[in-house]
């Protein structure tokens, strides 16, 4: 059996989904098995994944369509076979190194989760880094998605997968299920590399309408320098201290340090800020997937499918 289990959610943008298994498929870590499962998928996503004819590579439609990517990431789990679980985004990029990396770093220092460094590229092609503390373990006031973990199959089911949007009071699902680890006391652990790009949908309007793949192909090609991730730093850096003259600003500023106060406050009690906020300001659950959904350029709700595939 493969060590490591890689699932994929994916909704009919196979435009980008095929760089994600390209970035899979180039990883100097080998022992892995892909499980991408399609949300009630209608366009070409089977024969993209088909095309490839790499028996490591297993596509499963849902017969109805989930909206978001918590059930179609449970399925995977049900079937992941390995000792480690990775999550990939279908519009997401790992660097080559991205499994070796995590997969040492989690051997180290023997953490049940460990993720990479959060690169968010944006829209305009500019890169924005997410944060962590000297410690390198995670608390709630750190996002970090799905595609930068690695993470030990046991916990996944001991936390019995994803919550579904709807079900938290927490804006995303990916970090809900942080937080239930990190409440469990379970050792959540920062690698300090780069080793995966963040190009989410939802900082892109309509990505599900317009199928534009221009972007991932770009930096997919560039992603083999070596070199490239220099040079992603150094535009990092040069763009990053403009943004800390502002943020400085806000920081400073009575609602920045309230806040930052509120934030610490929560923290300390176990608490998710973000899921305390969106209660106390009335917002009802699942609202963020009900925004972003039509942000994409998808319908409010999940659409029922009476598409079926089975493995390939």
């Amino acid at each position: 059996m493969p060590r490591i289990s890689i699932i994929t959610a994916t909704y009919n943008r196979s435009e980008v989904l095929r760089y994600a298994i390209d970035s899979v498929r180039q990883q100097v870590y080998s022992d892995w098995e892909h499980i991408i499962i399609g949300d009630a998928c209608t366009d070409d996503t089977h024969a993209l994944v088909r095309s490839y004819g790499d028996p490591r590579l297993k596509f499963i439609n849902r017969v109805e369509n989930f909206g978001e990517q918590s059930g179609p990431n449970n399925d995977g789990l049900r079937l992941a076979r390995g000792e480690l679980v990775a999550y990939l985004n279908h519009d997401d990029l790992w660097f080559p190194d991205h499994l070796s990396s995590l997969a040492a770093h989690l051997d180290a220092v023997n953490a049940d989760l460990v993720h990479a460094p959060l690169i968010n590229v944006d829209v305009a092609g500019v890169a924005h880094c997410g944060i962590t503390n000297d410690e390198l373990r995670y608390d709630p006031s750190h996002f970090v998605p799905s595609s930068l973990w690695l993470l030990r199959r046991e916990l996944a089911v001991g936390l019995e997968g994803w919550r579904p949007a709807r079900e938290i009071d927490a804006s995303n699902p990916s970090q809900d299920f942080l937080v239930r680890a990190w409440r469990r006391g379970k050792l959540i652990a920062c690698a300090p590399h780069i080793t995966a790009l963040i190009l989410a949908s939802g900082g892109r309007p309509n990505a599900y309408l317009t199928h534009d793949a221009s972007q991932h192909a770009a930096l997919f090609s560039a992603m083999t320098a070596p070199d490239f991730r220099e040079q992603l730093l150094t535009r990092m850096v040069l763009h990053g201290e403009r943004e800390a003259a502002q943020l400085r600003r806000i920081a400073g500023s009575r609602r920045g340090v309230a806040q930052w106060a509120f934030d610490r406050l929560m923290i300390a009690a176990r608490l998710h800020p973000d899921a305390v906020r969106n209660r106390l300001s009335g917002k009802p659950k699942g609202h963020w997937i009900t925004y972003m959904r039509v942000f994409r350029g998808l319908s409010p709700s999940p659409i029922v499918s009476t598409k079926n595939e089975t493995v390939d």
